[in-house]
């Protein structure tokens, strides 16, 4: 169930990432870039969703350091090839995961917290709205 609840987180961390970078990449106004520090934001959505999913190597020559997602997998698998019932220690670990992934939810929730102050700041200069409006550029 912890793997399924950080998948949701994914997809949000996911979509916080694709509307900062498009809102950055069409709003104009360098006063307004300045005010929205959507540069420092979107790194910060980036260190979090590091924290989620392993983000960088190819899993042969540059493997990264396991994240929460990893570590859920190992466990998990662990467990079931384990022949008893769970010992203290996978118990202990489960408890670990589980802290560590209420802690990047709240992190989350920070982050839409902030998203959402940053929507109110781009409706008040209208931006949001011509961003919203703006039909798609075709490749």
């Amino acid at each position: 169930k912890m793997s399924e609840q950080l998948a949701i987180e994914v997809e949000k961390m996911d979509l916080l990432l694709q509307t900062t970078e498009e809102i950055y990449n069409k709003t104009l106004d360098k006063k307004v870039q300045k005010k929205l520090n959507l540069s420092g934001y979107k790194k910060q959505l980036e260190e979090t969703k590091e924290k989620m999913v392993v983000l960088t190597g190819d899993n042969y020559v540059g493997q990264a350091e396991p994240r929460l997602r990893e570590k859920i997998s190992s466990l998990y698998s662990e467990i079931l090839s384990y022949p008893g019932v769970p010992s203290n220690a996978q118990l202990k670990n489960i408890e670990v995961l589980q802290k560590e992934f209420e802690q990047i939810k709240s992190e989350i929730e920070n982050h839409v917290l902030t998203a959402k102050a940053k929507n109110k700041l781009l409706k008040e200069n209208n931006i949001l709205n011509r961003i919203l409006s703006e039909p798609e550029a075709k490749p």
